[in-house]
């Protein structure tokens, strides 16, 4: 349940073992894939850490098409890992430092969500341009 950590984390959430162990029983028919896309998801849609509910909905939410989106809108599964928010966090952290002079740890909710949202589109440019280097 990586993921569900990061999720915290990301949300400045501390989950005591109580509540990771809610989360892993609620979860546990689902793959670690499909955990790891619901936590993408949450964290590129969701302004608060998402209730376990919250989570199973977004881990079965049927997406369009995936032949008709751009490669850059798709959700593979090989992208919905844990180390995806791991990239997304690290490029988070280097722009909070560089545009608001202090760690991430210390971003008001508004400059968090900035940091975040900013580190998805560097990355996904960067997946962009890999792509079309190739």
């Amino acid at each position: 349940m990586e993921s569900v950590s990061l999720l915290a984390r990301h949300f400045r959430r501390e989950l005591d073992e109580f509540e990771m162990q809610t989360y892993v029983t609620g979860l546990r028919d689902q793959t670690p894939e499909r955990v790891a896309l619901a936590c993408q998801r949450a964290l590129t849609t969701m302004k608060r850490m998402p209730v376990l509910a919250e989570l199973r909905e977004l881990a079965n939410q049927k997406t369009e098409n995936v032949l008709s989106l751009p490669y850059w809108k798709r959700e593979p599964i090989e992208y919905a890992t844990s180390g995806l928010m791991v990239e997304i966090r690290d490029i988070g952290q280097q722009i909070a430092r560089d545009r608001y002079g202090k760690p991430y740890s210390e971003l008001s909710s508004d400059e968090l969500l900035d940091c975040a949202g900013e580190a998805q589109r560097i990355r996904l440019r960067r997946l962009k341009e890999k792509q079309h280097a190739v």
